[in-house]
Formats: C-alpha cells, structure tokens, sequence
C-alpha cells in the first residue's frame, strides 16, 4: 500500500458538503476516507497533478463502497464529471492496494447521493432528452414498496458501470442513503 487510507478519515458529513453553497447533504457522523484528500496525497506523492475524485469511500464487511455525493441537478455536464471521477478514483484505488480490476469487479461498490429535489423535470409535458433523468412516482413507489421487486435500478446511466468497475451500482437520494447508512455503515461504527 502506497498511502495508508486511515490518515484520510473525515466524516459523511464533512464528505457530503456542497461548496458552492456551503451546505452538507447529509448529516451523518460515521467515519469514512475522504477520497478528495487521498486524492490529493496520492497524486503529491508521484509529483503529478491532482485529478477529480469520488467523494468517499468507507470499507463494510470485506467490500468497499464508493460515495459521491451531487447536491446540484444532474444533467450531462455532472454525468461526464462523474465519469471522470470514477476512473481517475478507481485507478488511484488499485494502484494504492496493488490489485487489478477483477478485484473491484468482485469487493467494490458505487453510490450516487443525488438531490430528489434538483432531478425532477421542470416541465411534466416536456418530452426529456437521452441524456436527462426521468422522474417516475411510479418508479419511486415500487422502490419503495413492492417486496420483491429489483429495487436497486441505478439512474443517470451509471448502470453502465456495473461489473465493468463495480461489483454493484446504487444511485440513491438523501432519504435513501441514510437508510442504507443506519442498516449496513452503522455495523461498522
């Protein structure tokens, strides 16, 4: 291991907080690894500059979770970002523990926290284009309330990055986050 990831322990708050309005998405106190720090370190420690990073990232028994936190709407400007971020993040990610992409295929996740708010259309009547997400109170109910049903249909595309990079890809809001924290991050604390 090249930089030990417990020297960028922050917490999901402080990793949550949206800058540009100085607000936090999440109010949640359980410890994480600020990705942005390791980031930073990482590329300090071969000389290079510094590339855009997922948010968090916090182990949970045996497999790891990625959390990138968008507080903003999400439209094609956010999704090529959050592309960017995936693949300078999990490039950093394997060199730093010397493992290939098999590994994160089989023990790492990915999970957008995205504003319910800020994604849905403006305009109901407004035919959406390929690259805007649809807002579906159907879609939500379902998620919510039909037992059996495949609850976890990653949106904003990013299904695309399941088991290619991923073992697993969720995109949930701020509600559904929190409860994923208190039944699976609350295990570790």
């Amino acid at each position: 291991m090249i930089l030990d990831f417990d020297n960028y322990i922050d917490t999901l708050k402080e990793t949550s907080k949206d800058s540009d309005n100085d607000e936090y998405m999440i109010d949640l106190e359980n410890p994480v690894i600020n990705y942005d720090l390791f980031q930073k370190g990482f590329f300090e420690y071969y000389n290079k500059l510094v590339a855009c990073s997922i948010d968090a990232l916090v182990n949970i028994d045996d497999e790891w979770f990625f959390i990138e936190f968008k507080n903003g709407e999400i439209n094609s400007k956010q999704k090529k970002n959050i592309s960017e971020k995936v693949g300078h993040s999990i490039f950093s990610f394997m060199d730093n523990i010397s493992e290939k992409t098999i590994y994160c295929q089989n023990k790492v996740n990915f999970i957008l926290v995205y504003n319910e708010e800020k994604n849905k259309p403006k305009n109901k009547n407004k035919k959406l284009q390929a690259d805007e997400y649809q807002f579906s109170k159907e879609r939500q109910a379902l998620k919510s309330h039909w037992p059996g049903i495949k609850k976890d249909i990653p949106l904003f595309q990013l299904g695309r990055y399941e088991k290619v990079y991923f073992k697993k890809v969720y995109t949930y809001t701020e509600k559904e986050f929190e409860k994923f924290v208190i039944n699976r991050l609350a295990k570790t604390a």
